[in-house]
């Protein structure tokens, strides 16, 4: 229920106003909520109380307010290629007083020193915007940047398989953007733009190029992790994996 596998700059061209984009993730992501706080399930299941964190994709900074302070000895380092989405990430850390355990990289994870290695990672809601040689690309520099056998924990937009809901004359179909637009309106969207947004997204999904599933699992073993298990599906449109 993302926006679809394409490249979009936040700053120059941003999806919606960046003001927005909290509230707005919240209501098109169904089950945006559960999705954090089942990583952050598995991230405790690792038993380490100095965890260090590569979170790809920190601007804006749910996993700095989510992950670090109800546990102390947690740390991030973020990356962003938005300057603006890193400002609100920013304000979290100041917020929550984190600036000893908040590291902010603006760019990409090319950035990053080479030979740092972090405990695990996470790529909540990123991978969908960009094309496929660059999603392999990304996931093989995470990959190089997690300890040996250390997780990865990937959400993501996919592209349905099922004909049913691909099928825009399809009762199915109906089903499925009919409970997606009440739950955006449930979650304090005005009808009409979640009407819209919904339009939008479902026509672009047709259209494109964007990675099914069984890709995105795929690409997760071409980037060398030899252990990939999906943990969450929501509406065949969103997945989650866990990959070591």
């Amino acid at each position: 229920m993302s926006q679809p596998s394409n490249q979009i700059d936040f700053d120059k061209n941003p999806p919606m106003p960046i003001s927005e984009y909290e509230q707005t993730v919240k209501s098109v992501n169904i089950g945006y909520d559960l999705t954090f706080q089942l990583t952050e399930c598995f991230l405790q299941a690792l038993d380490k109380s100095d965890l260090r964190i590569l979170v790809i994709g920190a601007g804006g900074g749910a996993e700095i307010e989510r992950f670090l302070p109800q546990h102390p000895g947690w740390k991030i380092t973020g990356v962003d290629p938005s300057q603006q989405m890193l400002e609100q990430a920013q304000a979290r850390v100041t917020g929550f007083h984190l600036e000893d355990r908040v590291a902010l990289v603006h760019g990409t994870i090319e950035q990053l020193q080479s030979e740092t290695r972090f405990d695990a990672a996470t790529c909540l809601y990123v991978l969908h915007f960009l094309p496929d040689a660059e999603k392999l690309d990304l996931l093989r520099n995470i990959r190089d940047r997690l300890q040996p056998g250390a997780p990865l924990y990937l959400i993501s937009a996919v592209r349905p398989t099922t004909a049913e809901i691909n099928t825009t004359n399809s009762t199915l179909s109906a089903d499925f953007t009919g409970a997606w637009r009440h739950y955006g309106e449930s979650m304090g969207m005005p009808a009409e733009r979640m009407a819209g947004i919904v339009a939008r997204l479902t026509e672009q999904m047709s259209q494109s190029q964007a990675a099914t599933a069984d890709r995105v699992q795929e690409l997760i073993h071409e980037a060398g992790f030899t252990q990939v298990a999906p943990f969450y599906s929501m509406l065949g449109s969103v997945y989650g994996w866990v990959a070591r």
